[in-house]
């Protein structure tokens, strides 16, 4: 199971996260400092807070700097997917992997259909930080 913490960094000050179904149908989730929504995925299904989707009625989901999301500049990782131990980005030039303690960890990087594609899936259990050329996350192996 990987676990996506909504701890990012970069030039944008992400306000919300959309998720939007295949229905066109989209939920927000407000990102503040004392609330910062957590995406589990987990044998096909994803959870965010009480709601659970299941990953293929999930078209995108997307950081969003304004209330309005249509308007709102999207972060560096509209689009981002995670698939068999597999984190897939939109076109990230520069990608690293740190473990916490900062160690650069060395994971399988290509590119697919325009993708940015890390294979996590040999890593052992624990939390990790992906950077990239806009942004950087954390995310949790378990």
């Amino acid at each position: 199971m990987i676990v996506l913490l909504l701890a990012f960094h970069g030039e944008m000050q992400a306000r919300k996260l959309v998720v939007t179904l295949l229905d066109g149908t989209q939920v927000f989730y407000s990102i503040t400092d004392t609330d910062r929504p957590v995406m589990e995925f987990a044998d096909g299904v994803v959870t965010v807070k009480a709601d659970s989707f299941s990953f293929g009625d999930i078209r995108e989901f997307r950081l969003v700097k304004d209330d309005d999301a249509v308007k709102g500049m999207s972060a560096g990782l509209s689009g981002l997917r995670l698939d068999h131990g597999r984190i897939y980005l939109n076109q990230a030039s520069a990608v690293s992997v740190f473990s916490l303690k900062g160690q650069r960890v060395e994971v399988p990087v290509s590119v697919q259909d325009r993708l940015t594609v890390l294979d996590v899936s040999a890593l052992p259990v624990g939390v990790y930080v992906i950077k990239t050329d806009k942004t950087s996350f954390k995310f949790v192996k378990k």
